[in-house]
C-alpha cells in the first residue's frame, strides 16, 4: 500500500499519542474527522497500524 501525505499525517500523530480522537487529529490536519476515521480504518485493515 502506498501512503500519501494525508495518510502519513494521522499515522505520525497516532504514533505520538494513541489516545487522540479523530476530532483532535482533524484539528491538526486539514481533513474532517470522518475523513480521518476512514483513513485510520483503511490503515488498520491493510495492517499498516
Amino acid at each position: 500500500m502506498q501512503l500519501d501525505a494525508f495518510d502519513r499525517q494521522p499515522l505520525n500523530l497516532v504514533q505520538e499519542g494513541t489516545d487522540r480522537t479523530a476530532d483532535s487529529l482533524a484539528e491538526d490536519i486539514a481533513l474532517s474527522p470522518s475523513a480521518i476515521q476512514r483513513r485510520l480504518r483503511r490503515l488498520k485493515e491493510t495492517a499498516v497500524i
